[in-house]
């Protein structure tokens, strides 16, 4: 029998078999819009803020918009404002600059005040932040606007762990600000390009090892990568409400729109949070460049090439991705350059932030770009070699986990991106 004839038997069967269940999904229909707490998250992103912004700063150029750290973060005021802040993420510490300038030469938001930190780390509370905080009137509503490097973000991503930490304060401001002082002066070295620079420690300042800039990095659950892949191939098979024992499927179109009104109240933290900073060590060490991280539009899709993509949905609804490096690509560039390829974490794609799914796609081409897969596999977020759970998160939670694709699929829409229907599977 011809082979896409058989090919186009067994879609129109999976049709079949996947339309029968559909009112299994219908009937625990849960609109993730009535979570109280997930719509109060969702708000606090600003989405038309985020889109004036990201219309301002060109995201080929280095800016990444991001939504706040911690949107109930409770402190001093200034700290307050800074991790529930809309955050514009700039290449370099001139264009921190620049980018300010540019808002406030804006029309559409009126600048009322802001503090500046770039050159010499703040000297109260919140002690060694670096950046830019403006308090702007935007569609008749107070908003608060950070402008930081890539460097700068990091130090607010330790300091909210670290001061979450403590929140007994049972550590006086001046052993934890001297402390914090120090990692600020040490990430203004990296911005700089300062030679020769060490991390400070925190035991120097009398603080424990955890609150280190470096922490100590627990022995992952599962030991080796080989293992981890393993785990994942004797777990691929499918176990839900609108599929069973298989391993992969086509949607119809009335279950994609029951994942999109059912797309779970609830988001996903980095697993890997106490490996971040060591990530982004060895990422910029080797001159890493996060402009490699791009937010899927419409006009990105019809220019991608084929290959498999990495992407992480956020919660203003943006899709970010990033190219997984071909067969043999990796190990070609690390002979030639004798380190390893420096390849954004899913963690950079929306920094510090909780996100809604992720995963990796697989794009083909013919006359117009489509997806043709598509998988929940995130080491980052869904599934860690770190987690304690771990084994159940791939035996167990995947299955669950699946949902998240609804967001995915929201996220296309919001972007008014077609394509055909995509096979999906678990890892």
């Amino acid at each position: 029998m011809d082979e896409a004839l058989v090919m186009n038997l067994i879609y129109i069967i999976f049709i079949a078999i996947l339309l029968l269940p559909i009112g299994m999904v219908q009937a625990t229909e849960v609109d993730s819009v009535a979570n109280p707490a997930f719509t109060a998250l969702q708000a606090a992103q600003n989405r038309p803020l985020q889109k004036l912004l990201d219309s301002l700063y060109v995201e080929d150029s280095g800016y990444i918009v991001g939504g706040p750290l911690d949107y109930q973060f409770q402190g001093d005021s200034i700290s307050e404002y800074l991790f529930q802040s809309v955050r514009v993420i700039c290449p370099s510490i001139g264009s921190v600059e620049d980018a300010f300038a540019l808002l406030k030469s804006c029309s559409t938001v009126t600048v009322e005040r802001w503090i500046s930190h770039l050159h010499m780390g703040r000297q109260e509370p919140p002690l060694g932040y670096r950046g830019i905080l403006a308090v702007v009137q935007f569609q008749g509503k107070t908003a608060y606007i950070q402008f930081n490097t890539i460097q700068e973000t990091r130090w607010l991503i330790w300091a909210h762990d670290a001061l979450f930490q403590d929140s007994s304060r049972t550590i006086s401001l001046a052993q934890w600000g001297g402390y914090a002082r120090a990692v600020s002066e040490y990430l203004y070295g990296l911005d700089q390009k300062w030679p020769a620079l060490t991390a400070p420690k925190a035991g120097t300042f009398g603080l424990p090892d955890s609150m280190d800039f470096y922490p100590p990095i627990p022995s992952p659950v599962i030991a080796s990568m080989e293992e981890y892949d393993g785990l994942l191939r004797s777990h691929n098979a499918i176990t839900t409400a609108f599929a069973r024992g298989i391993e992969a499927f086509y949607p119809s179109d009335s279950l994609v729109k029951a994942l999109e009104f059912n797309a779970p109240a609830n988001v996903y933290c980095n697993k890997n949070a106490g490996s971040f900073q060591l990530e982004c060590s060895g990422f910029f060490q080797h001159e890493g460049d996060l402009k490699e991280i791009k937010t899927l539009t419409r006009r990105l899709f019809d220019s991608l090439g084929a290959g498999e993509y990495r992407y992480v949905v956020g919660l203003s609804g943006k899709i970010r991705i990033v190219k997984v490096p071909a067969p043999g690509e990796m190990e070609r560039y690390e002979r030639m350059k004798r380190h390893k390829m420096p390849v954004p974490a899913e963690s950079f794609f929306f920094p510090g932030e909780a996100v809604l799914g992720a995963g990796r796609f697989v794009l083909a081409r013919d006359s117009v770009p489509y997806i043709a897969e598509i998988n929940i596999r995130s080491d980052h977020f869904l599934q860690s070699q770190f987690s304690p759970a771990a084994k159940d998160e791939i035996a167990q939670k995947s299955n669950d986990d699946l949902l998240s694709l609804g967001h995915f699929y929201r996220a296309l829409a919001l972007a008014r991106i077609v394509t055909r229907p995509i096979l999906i599977r678990k890892f």
